[in-house]
Parts: C-alpha cells; structure tokens; sequence
C-alpha cells in the first residue's frame, strides 16, 4: 500500500515558460517576427544591464571621492601634530607617508578611469537602447510590415551601441582623455550599393535579375523626370497646360481684356486642383522642404556640433589638467610628511598645505563630475551629427518612395530640435538669405 501511494505522489516541478516562438509552419512573415522578438529580448537586457552598471559607477565615484578626501585629510592632520610634537615622531611620519603615498596611487588609478564619466556612458546607453525598444515596440504594435532588411538593420543598431558605449572596464574602455575629440557615434554607418546588381529572381514567371534592374531603373527615371515640382507638377503636365493656355488665348485674343482674366483663373484652379490631387505622389516631399531639410542640417553641422565640440574641448582640457594637480600635489605631501623632523623648515609646510589644496582639486574634478561633463557635450556633438546624417540620407535616396515620409520626417526632426514646423522652416529661411556666420542662433533649442 505504501509502495502504491509513493509511485502516485506527484512531485513539484519548476515550470519554466518557453521562449520558442512558433515557426513551424515556415512564413517567412512569422520568421521576421521571431527574429524582431529575439531582437527585442537582447534590447531589453541591454537595458537593465547599463541600468544596473550605470548606478554602480555612481556609486564608485562617490565612495572613492569620500575616501580619499577623508584619508588625505587624517594624513594631513597626522602631518600637522607631528610637527608641534616633541616627543618621537617617527611613527606619525610613517603613517602620514603611508597615507599620502597610497592616496596618490588611488588617485592616478580614479583619475584613469573617471567614475563619473564611466556612468554618463552607461547612463547614455540606457538611454539609447530604451529608445531602440519603443521603436521595434512601436513597428510591432502598429502592424507596420517588418522585412529582412529592417531586422539586419535592427541588429546592427545593436552592435553599433555595443561598439559606442561598451561594457567592460580592462581592454574596450573608451579612451577618457583623446587627442582628437570626434562626436559619439551610436548608430550603424549605412553603405548604399548603388551599382551593384541583386538578382532575385531566376527567369521565374518572364523575370530575371536584368529585367528587374532594368524596371528599377526606368521606375527611378520616371521619378526624376516628375519631381521638377513635387507638389503634382510634372514636365508633361506643364506641356499640358501650356498649349491649353495657348489655344484658349488665340480663340479669344479679340477680348483680352475680359477673357484672360478668366483664362488666368481657370488655370489656377486647375493648377491648384491638381496639386491637392497629387500632394502624395511624392511622399510628402516638395523642393522646397528638401531645400529646408539641406539647409538645416548645414546649421546642425557649421554650428551645433561645432559648438559642442569646442565646449568638450574645454572640459577635456579642464579634466587633463586637474587629472594631473591632484596627484602631484598628494606627491608633494608624501615628500613633505617623509622629511617632517629634519633641519629643512619648508618640509612642515608641504606635508601639509598640498594634502588640503588635493582635496580641493579632487571635489572639483570628481565632485563636479568634469569627465561627465565632457562625455555629455561629446553625447550632444554625435547628437547633432545623427541628425545630419539622418537627413542627408533621406536626400541622397533618389526614389522619394524609398524615403521616410516627408511630413513625418520634418515633424519628427522639429520636435528633436525642440521647434516647431513654423520655426523650423524659419530658421532654413534665414539661413538661405545670409551667411552662416552671421547666423546668431542655433538650430537646437533642446540644449
């Protein structure tokens, strides 16, 4: 009997959900899908992880600043009643040595590594990666159909962040003081293969790849030759109007004074018809917003990112020289508390005036965060160059259906800037009627 109870005992299991998605039945739209939802899984981690590493490193900056300002402080005390003892002072000059003398190497270590900046990296890839999450978010959420190329370039958005701001400390760190300050770049460079021939069908149907390349190519032509306006016009149109203008004028030149009149009307509501019918046709794109978009970015290149540049270039040089004051004067105190005792006068002084003017550079440099400072001005730099190139990248793709939505595309880079689309075009106004240099704005109202 107790055999029978124990074989029937149901013993508690762990139950794990699964992760597998379903692609049995082999759609390649349920594949993609998959793919994107891995994608997702990794973005997500990648979040909580910088997350994570981000606190840790504020955490370090504060405790090792506290740290070493406390033991600078005990070794200069230590200094300053060994020299107004009069009893054996050696012991006090070992300790306050000791003191000064690991102080220093803690401080070359910190100021190799800037918590602080350490942090501003983490903190901006948390940033990033979240904004990646809410965009795969967003395509998944709206039904938006998903191609293979829209996963490659999810994955190597990805890598890029991972490459931009990495994780480990030893070997991949980026470097904290560079030569020459270049603007974060997060994002993957995109290699147009503008002659290379894709075949992608194999005669199946009465296609090949030259039929197809050959279609693609009449396709961009007819796309060129329309765009002469953008906004409905096009060359043969304009032929159009122009001999219906030419017959109406000729059957009525008796009476030009009345019937041109109605002539000029009818042609402009016939022009402005067929510009309400035909907005669309190029996917919110005119000539003039691509003049705008080019002016913009200009403004965003000559002025944004230069400014930023030159403010990083500030911090950088503010950080290198607090970088290196603050060890050698913690040095100067090591050599100072080291001859306290001997017939030199000036030895009391520099064991102990250096220590207190270390902790001053050491809250200035790590206190007020200089190496988060400047990792936040190079940020905004790249910040701007995304932009940039966000933009001339839209203008280079010559099929404008091939192109982010022109409206959605203006609002989108308005409201990054933190303007409106009124002051957006604006600002490309006044760019165009004068030279960059006696712009006095910036394109950004953000920061």
């Amino acid at each position: 009997m107790s055999t029978l109870q124990s074989s029937n005992r149901i013993e508690p299991r762990l139950i794990i959900p699964s992760t597998k998605h379903d692609t049995s039945d082999n759609n390649p739209d349920t594949i993609i899908i998959a793919k994107l939802y891995t994608i997702r899984e990794a973005i997500a981690d990648r979040v909580e992880m910088h997350k994570n590493i981000c606190e840790q490193r504020c955490q370090w900056n504060t405790m090792l600043l506290t740290s070493i300002n406390c033991i600078t402080l005990a070794a200069a005390t230590i200094t300053a009643i060994a020299i107004t003892s009069t009893s054996p002072i050696f012991g006090l000059k070992l300790c306050s040595t000791l003191m000064y003398f690991a102080v220093t190497c803690m401080l070359v270590l910190l100021n190799q590594l800037q918590p602080s900046q350490l942090a501003e990296e983490q903190r901006n890839a948390s940033r990033l990666f979240r904004n990646l999450l809410n965009r795969i978010d967003t395509t998944l959420s709206i039904g938006q159909p998903v191609s293979n190329s829209g996963v490659k370039m999810a994955m190597l958005s990805v890598l890029a962040l991972d490459k931009a701001y990495p994780l480990p400390i030893i070997g991949t760190m980026l470097d904290k003081f560079p030569y020459i300050i270049e603007p974060a770049v997060w994002w993957p460079q995109q290699q147009r293969q503008t002659n290379s021939k894709i075949v992608l069908y194999d005669n199946r149907d009465g296609w090949n790849g030259e039929l197809e390349e050959e279609m693609r190519q009449t396709k961009s032509k007819i796309v060129n030759e329309n765009r002469g306006d953008c906004n409905g016009w096009n060359g043969k149109l304009d032929e159009e109007m122009r001999r219906t203008k030419s017959k109406i004028v000729n059957e009525n030149r008796d009476d030009c004074n009345g019937r041109n009149e109605e002539l000029k009307e009818e042609i402009r509501q016939t022009k402005s018809k067929i510009v309400n019918e035909n907005r669309n046709d190029c996917n919110g794109w005119n000539r003039k917003l691509e003049e705008d978009m080019r002016e913009v970015a200009k403004i965003l290149e000559k002025k944004d990112q230069e400014e930023y540049i030159r403010l990083a270039t500030k911090a950088l040089n503010l950080n290198k020289f607090l970088a290196v004051l603050g060890p050698v004067l913690t040095g100067l105190a090591t050599i100072g508390s080291a001859l306290v005792g001997s017939s030199r006068s000036w030895a009391a002084m520099i064991g102990v005036v250096p220590g207190a003017l270390a902790c001053i550079v050491n809250t200035i440099q790590h206190g007020g965060q200089v190496g988060m400072v400047f990792e936040m001005y190079r940020s905004n730099a790249g910040f701007f160059k995304y932009m940039k190139e966000s933009t001339e990248s839209n203008l280079m793709e010559k099929d404008v259906n091939k192109r982010e939505n022109g409206e959605v595309f203006e609002m989108k880079l308005a409201l990054n800037l933190g303007r409106s689309l009124r002051e957006l075009r604006e600002l490309a106004n006044s760019y165009s009627s004068c030279k960059i240099e006696e712009l006095d704005e910036f394109a950004s109202k953000l920061f």
